[in-house]
């Protein structure tokens, strides 16, 4: 979804009569398509296709309308990830930003074997904040160690529902505080990531 053309950040009708609009600075993309009763309005994750949500409107202009209110909500979803940074940053947590349209951070937790936590936030509209946590080496993306796994489980247990990949929280504190007790917890794992830290 991302590789589609820059001006697919306004509203483009495909071929098969889905509306597409991808949300500039930011992993979101929006579709409209028809469905039984009215029109579909589905929030996703435009690199993986994951789900955030959908709701069904009434009209197609009521979804569009609905879609640009999240599109255009830039500034909100600024200072919610500015605020989720600054609240893992806070005790060294977290050391690179989320500036970029990944939305990605991450720190080392062993240099031998090189092993990395990444975090990648976003803040999707009001109500709806995501976050994933995962695990890479030399080789890429790793899984979880059984220690790793209880560690972040103080993140899964926080979030009311998952999209896919995406841990879903109703606001950015309750997101930040979440992945805050589960880095902490693997700041207890890694000597190396525990001196970087506060912990």
């Amino acid at each position: 979804m991302r590789d589609i053309e820059s001006d697919y950040c306004e509203w483009t009708e495909t071929e098969g009569g889905v509306d597409i609009r991808l949300v500039p600075d930011s992993p979101i993309a929006l579709s409209v398509d028809s469905t039984d009763g009215g029109w579909l309005l589905s929030v996703i994750d435009g690199d993986t296709a994951d789900l955030f949500f959908d709701e069904v409107y009434p009209t197609r202009a009521q979804a569009k309308a609905a879609g640009n209110a999240i599109a255009d909500a830039g500034g909100s979803r600024t200072a919610d990830r500015n605020a989720f940074e600054s609240a893992l940053m806070k005790d060294n947590l977290l050391g690179d930003d989320f500036g970029d349209d990944t939305y990605l951070s991450s720190e080392i937790l062993s240099k031998d074997p090189l092993r990395t936590v990444v975090v990648r936030a976003c803040p999707v509209c009001e109500g709806r904040f995501g976050v994933q946590v995962f695990f890479t080496g030399e080789g890429g993306l790793l899984d979880p160690t059984e220690d790793e796994d209880r560690a972040v489980g103080e993140i899964w247990k926080e979030s009311p529902y998952e999209a896919g990949n995406w841990l879903m929280f109703p606001d950015v504190d309750s997101a930040a505080e979440a992945t805050r007790a589960g880095l902490m917890a693997l700041a207890q794992i890694y000597p190396l990531y525990r001196h970087l830290t506060c912990a």
